[in-house]
């Protein structure tokens, strides 16, 4: 029961961790961004 917890914690957190980086990527190069931020997530997911 708590590993389930422990692994949702860790989902949101990664998840998280994604939106925060596409919101600072859309900030610094505008709408251009969204390429890299699918890149940068997809980057997140590979190293995880």
């Amino acid at each position: 029961m708590i590993e389930k917890y422990i692994r949702l914690y860790f989902n949101n957190t990664i998840t998280k961790c994604v939106a925060d980086s596409i919101q600072i990527s859309k900030l610094f190069l505008g709408e251009g961004s969204k390429v890299r931020g699918l890149l940068l997530a997809d980057a997140v997911q590979n190293y995880w």
